[in-house]
């Protein structure tokens, strides 16, 4: 079983804006809803899925949406599905893509240790994780 996070924002992500992260991360994409794509680094891999408000309101509770709301000081439009390998890399490589997404767009991490961090947080515990 893999490790997950969840990325959030409050704006209208395109499947194109998705697909650009990925893709200049390195990474493949796939057709199909969701909307699916993969980076791999060395032994590492993660796997990304696109996901509509529709989907944030189905599997989630106020609680928690409030929370992400919150910390996002926004309404979740929608969401990005991280699912990690095992590997320390794979650690790395989720927050990373997390700072691509939160660099053009309002986003929030619902991270591997079930934290909502904001992206300054995100980053400090990027740097961490470089060392």
């Amino acid at each position: 079983m893999s490790l997950s996070a969840t990325i959030f924002s409050s704006a209208q992500l395109t499947v194109e804006d998705f697909k650009q992260v990925i893709l200049s991360s390195g990474g493949y994409v796939s057709s199909g809803i969701p909307h699916r794509g993969s980076i791999s680094e060395g032994n590492s891999d993660i796997w990304l899925a696109l996901h509509s408000k529709d989907v944030i309101e189905e599997f989630s509770d106020a609680d928690d949406r409030q929370e992400w709301q919150d910390v996002l000081g926004d309404v979740p439009q929608v969401m990005v599905e991280i699912n990690l390998d095992h590997t320390e890399h794979a650690k790395l490589m989720y927050l990373k893509v997390f700072l691509r997404f939160a660099k053009a767009w309002p986003c929030v991490l619902h991270d591997v240790d079930d934290s909502v961090l904001s992206c300054r947080s995100v980053l400090l515990k990027y740097k961490a994780c470089l060392g």
